[in-house]
């Protein structure tokens, strides 16, 4: 190899920060190397609807996905929401990216999320 190349691959190995760099936890906080995307196959007019959806309630797709599978998984395995909640991020504006992933989900506000036609969500 030519010096260059000796060069480049001796700088492979080390690993150098920015200066101001969180370091190499990708989640700070609460999570740490914990969060993972979910994946899971679905046509573009359903995911047309879920961001209908998240923007009526004033969250991005994320928050909307994790807290209406949030309220299923409580009620499936009779669970209390808040305590299924405490595994998400704290909910994200919708628009915008989630940077504070640190935060775990309260469950503030998650009785406006119940199903139940003319409930005020006291069950959840």
């Amino acid at each position: 190899m030519a010096d260059w190349q000796d060069t480049v691959m001796g700088k492979v190995g080390e690993r150098t920060r920015k200066k101001g760099s969180r370091g190499p936890a990708p989640y700070p906080g609460a999570f740490s190397h914990d969060l993972t995307p979910l994946h899971f196959h679905c046509g573009v007019q359903f995911i047309r609807l879920v961001d209908s959806a998240a923007r009526d309630r004033g969250v991005n797709r994320s928050t909307w996905v994790r807290r209406t599978l949030a309220v299923g998984i409580a009620d499936a395995l009779v669970l209390p929401v808040r305590d299924v909640l405490y595994h998400s991020p704290a909910p994200g504006p919708f628009g915008g990216h989630q940077f504070h992933r640190g935060q775990r989900d309260t469950g503030e506000g998650i009785e406006a999320w119940c199903p139940h036609p003319g409930c005020d969500g006291s069950h959840l």
